[in-house]
Protein backbone atom coordinates (compact mmCIF):
# COMPACT_ATOMS: atom_id res chain seq x y z
CA UNK A 1 0.00 0.00 0.00
CA UNK A 2 1.24 3.51 -0.84
CA UNK A 3 0.98 6.08 1.93
CA UNK A 4 0.97 9.77 1.00
CA UNK A 5 3.10 11.40 3.69
CA UNK A 6 2.16 14.83 2.34
CA UNK A 7 -1.15 14.38 4.16
CA UNK A 8 0.69 14.42 7.46
CA UNK A 9 2.60 17.59 6.61
CA UNK A 10 -0.62 19.37 5.66
CA UNK A 11 -2.24 18.42 8.98
CA UNK A 12 0.60 19.48 11.27
CA UNK A 13 -1.63 22.12 12.91
CA UNK A 14 -3.94 19.48 14.39
CA UNK A 15 -3.56 18.37 18.04
CA UNK A 16 -0.93 15.67 18.41
CA UNK A 17 -2.30 12.14 18.71
CA UNK A 18 -0.08 9.56 20.42
CA UNK A 19 1.61 6.89 18.33
CA UNK A 20 -0.36 3.93 19.69
CA UNK A 21 -3.70 5.57 18.92
CA UNK A 22 -2.59 6.11 15.33
CA UNK A 23 -1.33 2.53 15.11
CA UNK A 24 -4.62 1.17 16.44
CA UNK A 25 -6.65 3.37 14.07
CA UNK A 26 -4.70 2.07 11.10
CA UNK A 27 -4.64 -1.61 12.12
CA UNK A 28 -8.21 -1.84 13.39
CA UNK A 29 -10.00 0.53 11.03
CA UNK A 30 -7.73 0.83 8.00
CA UNK A 31 -7.31 4.56 8.63
CA UNK A 32 -4.70 5.50 6.02
CA UNK A 33 -4.49 9.09 7.27
CA UNK A 34 -3.46 7.75 10.69
CA UNK A 35 -0.59 5.83 9.09
CA UNK A 36 0.41 8.91 7.10
CA UNK A 37 0.48 11.03 10.25
CA UNK A 38 2.44 8.39 12.16
CA UNK A 39 5.12 7.94 9.50
CA UNK A 40 5.22 11.60 8.53
CA UNK A 41 6.06 12.39 12.13
CA UNK A 42 9.42 10.63 11.78
CA UNK A 43 10.11 10.99 8.05
CA UNK A 44 12.81 13.66 8.16
CA UNK A 45 14.72 12.14 11.06
CA UNK A 46 14.49 8.69 9.49
CA UNK A 47 15.85 9.95 6.16
CA UNK A 48 18.80 11.70 7.84
CA UNK A 49 19.54 8.60 9.91
CA UNK A 50 19.51 6.42 6.80
CA UNK A 51 21.63 8.87 4.84
CA UNK A 52 24.28 8.82 7.56
CA UNK A 53 24.51 5.05 7.04
CA UNK A 54 24.45 4.83 3.23
CA UNK A 55 25.95 8.29 2.46
CA UNK A 56 24.02 8.55 -0.81
CA UNK A 57 20.74 10.35 -1.48
CA UNK A 58 19.05 7.78 -3.74
CA UNK A 59 20.13 4.91 -1.51
CA UNK A 60 18.68 6.74 1.49
CA UNK A 61 15.41 7.31 -0.38
CA UNK A 62 15.27 3.64 -1.38
CA UNK A 63 15.94 2.57 2.20
CA UNK A 64 13.25 4.95 3.47
CA UNK A 65 10.63 3.59 1.07
CA UNK A 66 11.50 -0.01 1.97
CA UNK A 67 11.35 0.91 5.65
CA UNK A 68 7.89 2.42 5.24
CA UNK A 69 6.61 -0.63 3.33
CA UNK A 70 8.01 -3.08 5.89
CA UNK A 71 6.72 -0.99 8.77
CA UNK A 72 3.18 -0.95 7.40
CA UNK A 73 3.35 -4.66 6.62
CA UNK A 74 4.44 -5.51 10.16
CA UNK A 75 2.55 -2.85 12.08
CA UNK A 76 -0.10 -5.30 13.38
CA UNK A 77 2.73 -7.21 15.12
CA UNK A 78 4.00 -4.14 17.00
CA UNK A 79 3.58 -4.89 20.70
CA UNK A 80 5.17 -1.88 22.42
CA UNK A 81 8.27 -3.76 23.57
CA UNK A 82 9.95 -0.44 22.79
CA UNK A 83 8.96 2.97 21.47
CA UNK A 84 7.55 3.01 17.93
CA UNK A 85 10.36 5.33 16.84
CA UNK A 86 12.95 2.81 18.03
CA UNK A 87 11.16 -0.01 16.21
CA UNK A 88 10.93 2.10 13.02
CA UNK A 89 14.61 3.01 13.13
CA UNK A 90 15.53 -0.62 13.74
CA UNK A 91 13.73 -1.58 10.51
CA UNK A 92 15.45 1.32 8.76
CA UNK A 93 18.83 0.24 10.07
CA UNK A 94 18.36 -3.23 8.58
CA UNK A 95 17.28 -1.80 5.22
CA UNK A 96 20.25 0.57 5.08
CA UNK A 97 22.71 -2.23 5.90
CA UNK A 98 21.15 -4.37 3.17
CA UNK A 99 21.60 -1.58 0.63
CA UNK A 100 25.23 -0.99 1.63
CA UNK A 101 25.97 -4.70 1.31
CA UNK A 102 24.13 -4.99 -2.00
CA UNK A 103 25.46 -1.95 -3.78
CA UNK A 104 28.89 -1.79 -2.16
CA UNK A 105 29.24 1.92 -2.50
CA UNK A 106 29.58 4.74 -0.01
CA UNK A 107 29.83 8.28 -1.34
CA UNK A 108 31.14 10.54 1.41
CA UNK A 109 30.95 13.92 -0.38
CA UNK A 110 27.19 14.17 -0.92
CA UNK A 111 25.08 16.07 1.62
CA UNK A 112 21.49 15.34 2.68
CA UNK A 113 18.82 17.09 0.61
CA UNK A 114 18.09 20.55 1.99
CA UNK A 115 14.35 19.94 1.85
CA UNK A 116 14.77 17.26 4.52
CA UNK A 117 17.40 19.08 6.57
CA UNK A 118 16.54 21.36 9.45
CA UNK A 119 17.80 24.92 8.89
CA UNK A 120 20.70 25.94 11.12
CA UNK A 121 19.81 28.10 14.09
CA UNK A 122 21.18 31.64 13.99
CA UNK A 123 21.76 33.96 16.91
CA UNK A 124 20.21 37.22 15.71
CA UNK A 125 22.24 39.18 18.29
CA UNK A 126 25.58 37.74 17.21
CA UNK A 127 28.05 39.97 15.42
CA UNK A 128 29.22 38.97 11.90
CA UNK A 129 32.51 37.86 13.45
CA UNK A 130 30.68 35.67 16.00
CA UNK A 131 28.48 34.19 13.29
CA UNK A 132 31.53 33.35 11.20
CA UNK A 133 33.22 31.63 14.16
CA UNK A 134 30.03 29.69 14.93
CA UNK A 135 29.73 28.61 11.31
CA UNK A 136 33.35 27.45 11.31
CA UNK A 137 32.82 25.43 14.50
CA UNK A 138 29.69 23.77 13.12
CA UNK A 139 31.45 22.98 9.85
CA UNK A 140 34.46 21.56 11.68
CA UNK A 141 32.22 19.39 13.86
CA UNK A 142 30.27 18.08 10.86
CA UNK A 143 33.52 17.28 9.06
CA UNK A 144 34.85 15.50 12.14
CA UNK A 145 31.68 13.42 12.56
CA UNK A 146 31.85 12.45 8.88
CA UNK A 147 35.36 11.08 9.47
CA UNK A 148 34.27 8.78 12.29
CA UNK A 149 33.99 5.04 11.63
CA UNK A 150 30.46 4.26 10.46
CA UNK A 151 29.41 2.42 13.63
CA UNK A 152 30.64 5.21 15.89
CA UNK A 153 29.09 7.90 13.69
CA UNK A 154 25.74 6.12 13.86
CA UNK A 155 25.73 6.11 17.66
CA UNK A 156 26.76 9.77 17.86
CA UNK A 157 23.97 10.89 15.51
CA UNK A 158 21.26 8.83 17.20
CA UNK A 159 22.33 10.27 20.53
CA UNK A 160 22.77 13.92 19.49
CA UNK A 161 20.31 14.43 16.64
CA UNK A 162 17.56 12.00 17.63
CA UNK A 163 18.20 12.37 21.39
CA UNK A 164 17.76 8.63 21.93
CA UNK A 165 18.69 7.04 25.26
CA UNK A 166 21.59 4.61 24.96
CA UNK A 167 19.28 1.65 25.67
CA UNK A 168 17.09 2.62 22.70
CA UNK A 169 20.17 3.05 20.49
CA UNK A 170 21.23 -0.47 21.45
CA UNK A 171 17.84 -1.77 20.26
CA UNK A 172 18.03 0.15 16.99
CA UNK A 173 21.46 -1.16 16.02
CA UNK A 174 21.00 -4.55 17.72
CA UNK A 175 24.12 -4.28 19.86
CA UNK A 176 24.79 -4.74 23.60
CA UNK A 177 24.52 -1.59 25.71
CA UNK A 178 28.18 -1.86 26.64
CA UNK A 179 29.13 -1.86 22.97
CA UNK A 180 27.07 1.27 22.34
CA UNK A 181 28.66 3.05 25.30
CA UNK A 182 32.11 1.99 24.11
CA UNK A 183 31.46 3.35 20.62
CA UNK A 184 30.28 6.64 22.08
CA UNK A 185 33.37 6.88 24.26
CA UNK A 186 35.67 6.14 21.33
CA UNK A 187 33.81 8.64 19.15
CA UNK A 188 34.24 11.39 21.74
CA UNK A 189 37.97 10.74 21.88
CA UNK A 190 38.27 10.79 18.08
CA UNK A 191 36.18 13.96 17.80
CA UNK A 192 38.28 15.69 20.43
CA UNK A 193 41.46 14.83 18.54
CA UNK A 194 40.01 15.83 15.15
CA UNK A 195 38.69 19.14 16.43
CA UNK A 196 41.98 19.90 18.15
CA UNK A 197 43.69 19.45 14.79
CA UNK A 198 41.12 21.63 13.04
CA UNK A 199 41.59 24.58 15.42
CA UNK A 200 45.31 24.17 15.95
CA UNK A 201 47.21 27.35 15.21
Amino acid sequence: MTINLTLARQCCHRPRVDDMTLINNYCAHGDVSAAATLLGRYERGLYNFLWQTVRHHQDAEDAKQETICNTLRNLPQFRQQCQFKTWLYRIGHNEAINIVRRRKRIEIHESPERCLDAPPETDMNATPSDQLMQSERVSALQDAIAKLPAKERQVVLLRTQEEMPFKEIARVIDAPLGTVLGRMRNARQRLSALLSQSFAV
